[in-house]
């Protein structure tokens, strides 16, 4: 209690003497850095031209005289391009040095940068100089190797001629040459403390009544006071939102660990996401900041510029009382706020790719607001200038947002105008609140329009992704209906963000997670999906949060999102008799690959009894050859052709969908290879309650084209799974002592070689700063000619019991083309016949007839219990007719239940006949055509046809 009560009396000493000191570090921040010269770059992109690169070598060092602009009176920095490649080594460096000439008779500022710290984003590498400099006046910079290696390292990119910047001249090895750098030069403009303030207390709305005696120290020019009586105010404020949470208070815990914080000390920091490396001596928080031998980024400094090393100090603070890490985080923000100016004074950074300034970073960090300063606003060395300059800088984050977030899309356009409105409304104090607010509601608006498709989704393909979309537009409906504030959009949001939280409840598995799909899946579903049942009042959201345990289960069981392009076949919703987990799922991704989204159409992820079977191998650091190899088709549950990668152009198209109490089919079709079309057919076989039954799937993987080609299937899976392959029939199967397990059984092994291997996987997402796991995968293999086809069967099993079914093939040709086989599990038979094409087919065995290209029969006992016919128009079992059609439809399917008959298609059809000798018939007209093959034009920025 006597530490408590000294700390408090410090805080209080600290914020008293702290106002006849404010203003010098305050002073430096507001003197923001410029873009003062610089080469022609690519528009807003800022990125170097480059017209051509060649090695910095030790005996020939590069540089250029430059020009200061009018109102320059120090150079901070100078960015050059030099490209870090496998030629810079340990030991060695690139020393760049400002002289007042090309003579070089006055070193003005010198900075190297070492092999440890060579990486930086888009070769925007950064030399510290910082120097006092006169305007309109000539100086010259020169980059050397320095250092004990082989006199070679990087590359320097220039432009060709010496017209890119009119204003001085490249030099190689101390001569005039015929190119210049490519370069910028960062200013500062003579020191200006009054005018600065000025300037910056004039983003506050001073009329206010609670800023009265700021306005009154404004006036007289009194900025400690003013500065002062800002902080006072804005921390003591509870209203519309509170600055400091008041729970925001040192404790002791000795037991609590602090490895990460002693890191960021060090300034080292570990993302899970973006991988772990050291940030630099200096803090440089555009640096890429962790390699392999061969110079590869393996880390990138995202994290570093979000919440990065800012949280895990700030945590520690509370949780320890240890002042270093307030002091720390102190110094971190003042190095952050001098180093990044905001672009809308600078000029510098702000596009996409800009680590610190991108549009998601900056709405990243506007929505945490004041959470970091909350969490050492007790600490004595949180100094009155950092805690004004992080009020500023909150409005320079308003400011840039709208200055460079016109044009974002997906989760970063949601993220950050989220974070913009909510800004708005909670600091009126700020003179362009409104003007904040409004361009967020147009931009919301905006993309609420383009970024949601017709079935409700918003188009990210990546579940967390999607999520990461979800939350802003669901927080800013929530702010929206709690303040009382109106929007254009206001009337739709809910019915919006409903559909897509529907299909939240629809994409879980039945252990409550989300498969893992393109960038980001893996993740718990089940409490944001229980925050969706309260926001809606939704039972059946209700019911897959909670496991069944409440609520009422949903009315769909199988769904198709056809513009998503996501399909779920669903065994039950937990009312089949069993625990809820239990169920089984497939996950197919068609059509559509999405922000985030990989080379993965027609991939599929199967769960079973339990546990998830066949999975996705995820995502790495954005950027890394692990995170290209991992977004590439060869990486997914899928056939490629040749092994080629897809097309992300090609087009697309749900070819047919079915789901009745029978069977669900899908035909989903892709143009993604180079040799040839990809389509892919699954049939879920349901039990149905027939005895003995078990569910599971047939599927077929066609390559369409011409010619040899190589065709693979490949099918990973999970951790731990001990998926093994019976050499002698080729069946693959899990070894799970307990619940869920899948066999990979093929209709027609003779002509399929099988390959045994693993994949590098780090799951679960947040995992990529630790060694990759090993997913088991199976590939099989074929070398024939084009068009063929591969039937597969995924049948799920429990525990160490035998497979289910047997598989026994009846016809087939040598390209797998025509194939009819049968599924047996006891008294239970079905019987699958696929053709090239529809057209008349007998199999005299089974004493079937039909007309179409797609055919599933179900016996009991030899008794005729249900069919589903595709793309076709009659059916005799028998020698009796049971489905007759003038008209071909996509499917119809029937069931023989006690003394009903019914049937299900896929649109009304007046000439259907289905026969029933006495039964009661029931047809349900299911109407699907209108998801089949949506027209592109609904959804152009998703669903476009290349060119």
């Amino acid at each position: 209690m006597q530490r408590k009560t000294i700390l408090a009396i410090c805080a209080l000493a600290f914020l008293t003497i702290s106002a006849a000191c404010a203003g010098p570090v305050l002073d430096d921040i507001l003197n923001y850095m410029f873009k003062d010269q610089t080469v022609p770059m690519k528009g807003p992109q800022n990125l170097w031209i480059v017209d051509r690169s060649f090695a910095l070598t030790k005996d020939e060092p590069v540089g250029q005289t430059f020009m200061t602009g009018p109102e320059t009176a120090q150079v901070v920095r100078i960015w050059a391009c030099l490209i870090a490649n496998e030629d810079w080594n340990v030991g060695e460096g690139a020393e760049m040095v400002l002289w007042d000439s090309p003579a070089k008779k006055t070193p003005l500022g010198r900075y190297t940068i070492w092999y440890e710290f060579r990486g930086y984003h888009f070769s925007h590498t950064d030399w510290e100089v910082k120097t006092r400099v006169q305007p309109n006046t000539a100086y010259y910079f020169e980059i050397s190797y320095v250092g004990s290696g082989d006199g070679k390292l990087g590359r320097i990119g220039v432009m060709n001629g010496t017209d890119n910047y009119k204003s001085g001249q490249g030099y190689l090895a101390g001569k005039e040459t015929d190119f210049d750098l490519c370069f910028q030069i960062h200013s500062k403009r003579a020191e200006n403390r009054i005018a600065n303030l000025k300037k910056a207390f004039a983003r506050f709305d001073l009329d206010r009544p609670e800023l009265a005696e700021v306005k009154q120290a404004v006036q007289k020019e009194d900025f400690d006071t003013a500065i002062t009586k800002t902080v006072s105010y804005f921390e003591a404020r509870t209203k519309p939102w509170a600055v400091i949470n008041q729970k925001d208070t040192p404790g002791y815990g000795p037991a609590y660990d602090t490895k990460m914080a002693d890191l960021a000390m060090q300034n080292y920091f570990m993302s899970g996401e973006m991988g772990e490396g050291y940030a630099g001596p200096d803090l440089n928080w555009r640096a890429d900041v962790s390699f392999d031998e061969q110079g590869r980024k393996i880390a990138g400094n995202y994290e570093l510029n979000r919440s990065g090393p800012r949280t895990v100090l700030g945590g520690a603070y509370i949780k320890t009382s240890n002042e270093k890490y307030a002091k720390k985080l102190n110094d971190m923000f003042i190095d952050w706020f001098l180093d990044n100016p905001p672009p809308p004074e600078s000029n510098i950074g702000g596009q996409p790719w800009d680590p610190v300034w991108s549009s998601l970073n900056t709405g990243i960090r506007l929505g945490q607001a004041y959470y970091a300063y909350s969490q050492i606003h007790k600490s004595p060395n949180f100094t009155l200038d950092c805690r004004m300059g992080y009020i500023f800088s909150m409005a320079d984050h308003a400011e840039t947002l709208v200055m460079v977030g016109a044009a974002a899309g997906g989760n970063w356009a949601f993220t950050q105008n989220g974070s913009l409105m909510t800004f708005a409304v909670n600091f009126p104090e700020f003179k362009n609140s409104k003007l904040w607010f409004d361009t967020a509601t147009e931009r919301i608006s905006n993309g609420l329009k383009k970024d949601y498709m017709p079935d409700g989704v918003e188009g990210e393909s990546a579940p967390g992704y999607q999520r990461m979309a979800y939350k802003p537009v669901a927080h800013i409906y929530e702010l929206l209906k709690e303040r009382g504030v109106k929007s254009p959009f206001g009337d739709e949001l809910k019915d919006l963000l409903e559909r897509h939280a529907e299909y939240f409840m629809y994409m879980a598995m039945p252990n409550g997670g989300n498969p893992f799909l393109g960038d980001w899946g893996g993740d718990k579903a089940r409490p944001l999906i229980k925050e969706d049942a309260e926001r809606f009042n939704r039972q059946d959201m209700l019911y897959v949060a909670t496991g069944g345990q409440e609520g009422a289960k949903p009315q769909e069981l199988s769904k198709l999102y056809p513009y998503t392009g996501i399909v779920t076949m669903r065994s039950d919703w937990g009312d089949a008799g069993r625990p809820y987990e239990d169920g089984r799922y497939l996950m197919l991704h068609g059509l559509h690959y999405g922000a985030h989204g990989h080379a993965d159409v027609n991939s599929i992820n199967v769960y079973a009894y339990g546990r998830e079977l066949l999975g996705d191998p995820g995502s790495h650091i954005y950027g890394s050859p692990e995170h290209t190899y991992l977004t590439s088709a060869v990486s997914h549950n899928l056939m490629t052709i040749d092994g080629g990668n897809q097309d992300r152009g090609c087009k697309t198209d749900f070819r047919n969908w079915s789901t009745t109490p029978i069977a669900d089919y899908l035909s989903s079709f892709t143009q993604a290879y180079k040799s040839g079309g990809y389509n892919r057919e699954a049939f879920y076989i349901r039990s149905n309650g027939d005895p003995g039954a078990k569910e599971y799937w047939i599927v077929r993987d066609t390559a369409e084209g011409e010619g040899n080609h190589s065709l693979e299937q490949r099918w990973h899976f999970v951790l731990d799974s001990g998926a093994t392959v019976n050499k002698s029939d080729l069946v693959a199967k899990t070894a799970f002592a307990d619940k869920g397990n899948l066999a990979i059984l093929q209709v027609d092994p003779s002509r399929l070689q099988v390959e045994e291997t693993t994949a590098d996987t780090w799951h679960p997402r947040g995992t990529s700063n630790k060694p990759a796991q090993k997913m088991p995968l199976v590939i099989y293999k074929t070398n024939t000619t084009l068009p063929a086809a591969i039937d597969t069967a995924l049948v799920p099993f429990e525990g160490a019991q035998p497979i289910p079914a047997q598989l026994k093939t009846l016809e087939k040709s040598a390209d797998g083309l025509d194939s009819a086989f049968k599924m047996t599990q006891g008294k239970v038979e079905d019987l699958f016949v696929f053709q090239k094409t529809a057209g008349a087919k007998t199999l005299a065995s089974e004493k079937v007839s039909f007309n179409g290209e797609r055919l599933f029969v179900r016996k009991i006992g030899g008794k005729l219990r249900s069919a589903l016919l595709i793309n076709g128009t009659s059916l005799e079992i028998g020698g009796k007719q049971i489905v007759k059609t003038e008209k071909p439809l996509l499917w119809v399917a029937i069931m023989i239940d006690g003394k009903e008959v019914k049937a299900y298609t896929s649109s009304e059809e007046p000439s259907l006949s289905v026969p029933a000798n006495g039964k009661k018939v029931s047809i349900n007209n299911m109407n699907v055509g209108e998801l089949v093959n949506p027209p592109i034009e609904v959804a152009p920025r998703y669903l476009k046809k290349k060119k």
